[in-house]
């Protein structure tokens, strides 16, 4: 049987554009109908498709848009007087014969009314046969099969070239075209009877995150043979991480998929050693910030209580008091890319966590029906209670609430707000509005003052001296939080940390003033106990690319040098090795002399960054040299000069970062040494899972539907 790909279109609002999509054919025996109910637990990865909650974490097999147990008065019972279902047994009682069918996949991202606005990358369909080998398995590492690359760079060649070898794989083709919010992408394809279909799109605001229908997909035909009507399989759709590489915070890393430089720059999740490169400025998504409950008390009909409580899970800060209203539909308290200047009380509150202006705006405007505040800021651990009575007219809940180890940043609901009642005025399902409420809430950035780091910089709302003092934000619109700066990159760490080296007073000895700089930075931080050593090149306190040393991780996750320093002490090729004792705060420094002679010509130093779950400071693996190929010692200006060129912060690889200055497991906060959680664990995985931040269904992301078109 012929199989083909007849069109691809790349639908937006204002115009269509055409693209080649690529086809890979195999030929193989088709043994049995879609029958879903055969497919195993998701929870061991051998199914696709969930039950209809998109919250709900478990898997089930069955395919919910198919008929396991077809209902013969229903629409997909054969008809035996219709042309497109199966032939009829003919006299001899022979099987009838299970036809082809042509259907219309159409893939829409609808992100941009999230909370996480995203690309979804080029990707693949797989038709596959029954019961055949999974794409990929939850729990185990990817197969190698290019789910990598189309997770890592949004590259879909790999993964469907290498279609062929999986087995009871059809065909196979690509969309080759990144889909934008609020575009989308159509194509069809001839299947056979009793196939699944299965689609995978990389994430763009992700590291290695992608979009699919599963490992072994969906099905395309019921039980009866006939092709499954015209359906949107969006709850079947999942996040899954692929475990390749480090993780860095939704929308905010520089080496995401939509972000980085080059094709497979980021951090390998096996955690290994290389060069810090994660947003300091990160804050999670508000659902990682925010639990929501939503309640019900039979003696009041109508009367809904809604709990919100700071999670603290990864964050250690407060929120600001609340203002919250409940409203008509089309009625916003502010305007995504506008001014906050044009919404009164806006600043207030997102800088310095007042609502009171906001809500005096507010209060009794067109379109609102209840206004209020709740004027005390919640701890971690704490909650805000909402107690409202939605009516038809008045059936949605907006609210704004200050990140106070921020500048500007506030948790809001998408403009128009969350839904308490249906369309008719009648209650809608607690569980649903929670739904909702996680999925609706977002991390602003109010655009009047410029970020710095949360928790420590010396204008963020837990830390100023006084109110409005930061400097203006040079992008003024209101938009969602996506700060992907990195405050200890460039020379001396962006300003950190300066690193000064001259000759000593004596031949081989070499003074060395370590200085923290970061007083004058958005980032104020501390600096550990350093440990030095003047060695040769035989000597290394690390290696990139490899993983930490147990030693070099208590320094980079605990600021404690003395194990690193016991390994280095005394060993072959250490002329001189030390701890300087004193932690160095913001603005103050230390000198101390070494000795190094021409066949110990390097001196490396390191110290923790402080806060932070595992960042360190060095000279890089090799240290800094001090002498020159003929053994005489470099002069001060290219000693000074290279120290400045060769200081570097690094990522130890053994802690995941949590955002800004405000981790719940970063040193000094830490409750305990080596509390925070791995990087990751090298495996494919729901990306809900993630220990640290927040990744929204991906139902709120993409939008599928598949119909037979009658062909």
């Amino acid at each position: 049987m012929k199989r083909s790909t007849k069109t691809m279109r790349f639908v937006n609002s204002a115009a269509s554009r055409h693209h080649r999509i690529g086809v890979w054919l195999m030929i193989g025996a088709m043994g049995a109908c879609g029958d879903d109910s055969g497919n195993v637990s998701g929870t061991d990865g051998t199914s696709s498709e969930t039950s209809g909650d998109p919250d709900t974490a478990t898997m089930t097999g069955p395919d919910p848009d198919s008929s396991t147990n077809p209902d013969p008065d229903s629409s997909t019972s054969p008809d035996p007087d219709t042309s497109t279902g199966p032939e009829e047994s003919s006299s001899t009682g022979e099987p009838p014969v299970l036809l082809p069918a042509e259907f219309l996949v159409r893939i829409e991202n609808i992100s941009g009314d999230s909370a996480l606005p995203s690309t979804i990358s080029a990707g693949v369909w797989v038709e596959q046969a029954p019961a055949s080998t999974p794409i990929f398995t939850l729990d185990v590492p990817d197969f190698g099969d290019g789910l990598v690359p189309l997770a890592e760079d949004g590259d879909p060649t790999t993964l469907a070239a290498a279609a062929g070898s999986i087995g009871n794989v059809l065909q196979a083709g690509t969309w080759d075209a990144p889909i934008a919010p609020g575009e989308s992408v159509e194509f069809t394809l001839t299947a056979e009877n009793g196939s699944r279909l299965s689609l995978f799109g990389g994430l763009g605001q992700a590291n290695d995150s992608f979009v699919a229908t599963g490992p072994v997909g969906v099905s395309l035909f019921t039980n009866a043979g006939l092709p499954e009507d015209e359906r949107d399989i969006s709850s079947v759709l999942r996040v899954y991480d692929v475990g390749s590489e480090f993780n860095q915070a939704p929308g905010q890393g520089s080496q995401q998929l939509s972000s980085q430089s080059a094709a497979g720059v980021g951090m390998a999740e096996s955690g290994q050693v290389v060069a810090f490169a994660s947003s300091t400025r990160a804050l999670p998504q508000a659902a990682a910030l925010l639990g929501v409950d939503v309640s019900t008390d039979v003696a009041t009909p109508g009367e809904l209580t809604i709990t919100l409580t700071n999670t603290g899970a990864t964050v250690a800060a407060p929120l600001s008091a609340m203002v919250w209203a409940i409203h008509e539909g089309g009625v916003s308290l502010f305007t995504a890319g506008g001014q906050a200047a044009d919404f009164a009380g806006l600043e207030a509150l997102a800088e310095d966590g007042d609502p009171s202006a906001w809500f005096a705006a507010i209060d009794g405007a067109a379109g609102i029906g209840t206004a209020a505040t709740i004027d005390t800021p919640v701890a971690p651990g704490e909650s805000f209670t909402i107690v409202v009575t939605p009516d038809q007219d008045n059936r949605f809940l907006s609210l704004a609430t200050m990140v106070t180890a921020s500048n500007d940043a506030f948790i809001a609901a998408l403009p128009g707000g969350i839904a308490l009642l249906n369309e008719n005025g009648t209650a809608r399902n607690n569980s649903d509005i929670e739904r909702d409420l996680r999925a609706r809430l977002a991390v602003w950035d109010a655009g009047t003052e410029a970020n710095e780091v949360p928790g420590v910089g010396p204008n963020t709302q837990l830390v100023q001296a006084l109110a409005g003092d930061g400097v203006a934000d040079a992008d003024d619109t209101i938009r969602i939080y996506s700060d992907a700066t990195n405050d200890l990159e460039g020379p001396g760490l962006g300003g950190f940390l300066n690193v000064i080296v001259t000759n000593g007073a004596s031949p081989g000895e070499f003074d060395v003033t370590i200085e923290n700089t970061s007083d004058g930075t958005v980032f104020p931080g501390d600096l550990s106990a350093a440990i030095y050593a003047v060695h040769d090149d035989s000597v290394s306190l690390f290696t990139t690319d490899e993983a930490a040393s147990p030693s070099l991780e208590i320094l980079a996750e605990d600021g404690d040098p003395s194990a690193l320093l016991g390994d280095v002490e005394g060993i072959a090729g250490v002329l001189e090795a030390g701890v300087e004792p004193s932690a160095l705060a913001p603005g103050e420094s230390y000198t101390f002399t070494i000795t190094a002679d021409a066949d110990h010509p390097y001196l490396s130093i390191a110290s923790m960054v402080i806060p932070s779950n595992d960042t360190f400071v060095a000279f890089g693996p090799a240290g800094l040299r001090l002498f020159d190929d003929a053994g005489d010692p470099l002069d001060d200006e290219q000693l000074v000069d290279d120290a400045l060129a060769r200081l570097a912060a690094y990522e130890a690889g053994t802690e995941a970062n949590q955002a800004g200055a405000i981790g719940r497991d970063q040193a000094p906060r830490q409750a305990a040494e080596n509390t925070g959680a791995n990087e990751g664990n090298g495996a494919v995985r729901f990306a809900e899972d993630d220990p640290i931040w927040w990744w929204p269904n991906a139902n709120q992301l993409v939008r599928v539907t598949i119909a037979p078109t009658g062909k």
